[in-house]
């Protein structure tokens, strides 16, 4: 008898947590360009549950408990993003991140060899990028092309 009620009891408590879990989809996008972040850390804090986005940016959770969740979303060169969503039967999140940016008040760049040697003999390209160049790059948002050729 002892063992008919336990059975009744897990079997009463696996179909409760059935109908109460949801399943979440979702995917990740770069706000900027529109295209989807593969390998993007997707994590419930309330739970712990993280999931990694695939190629497509897309990524899921299932038989998650309904209820308020906080999604953390982190990857590297872009700024990390909250936001909390009331789970319910089956939820959709899309997420467009934002990248990181840096200001920097002075940058130095510094090289060094063991012997003295002419330019012209230098085995890599040598080139001088002014402070005024950078400045004006870097407002465009080139700063990269900035660099190119050297």
């Amino acid at each position: 008898m002892k063992k008919l009620i336990i059975l009744a009891l897990s079997l009463y408590l696996t179909v409760f947590m059935t109908l109460t879990a949801a399943n979440i989809r979702g995917k990740v996008t770069n706000k900027e360009t529109g295209k989807p972040l593969g390998k993007v850390v997707v994590k419930i804090l309330e739970t712990g549950n993280i999931a990694v986005t695939d190629s497509d940016g897309s990524f899921a959770f299932n038989n998650i408990e309904d209820g308020s969740k906080t999604f953390l979303i982190k990857e590297q060169g872009f700024q990390k993003y909250n936001t909390t969503v009331d789970v319910s039967s089956n939820a959709e999140l899309n997420i467009d991140l934002n990248y990181q940016t840096y200001k920097f008040d002075d940058l130095e760049v510094t090289a060094s060899s063991k012997r003295l040697e002419k330019v012209t003999e230098s085995p890599g390209a040598i080139d001088v990028l002014y402070a005024d160049q950078i400045q004006e790059k870097s407002r465009a948002n080139q700063l990269g092309a900035a660099f190119d050729g050297m």
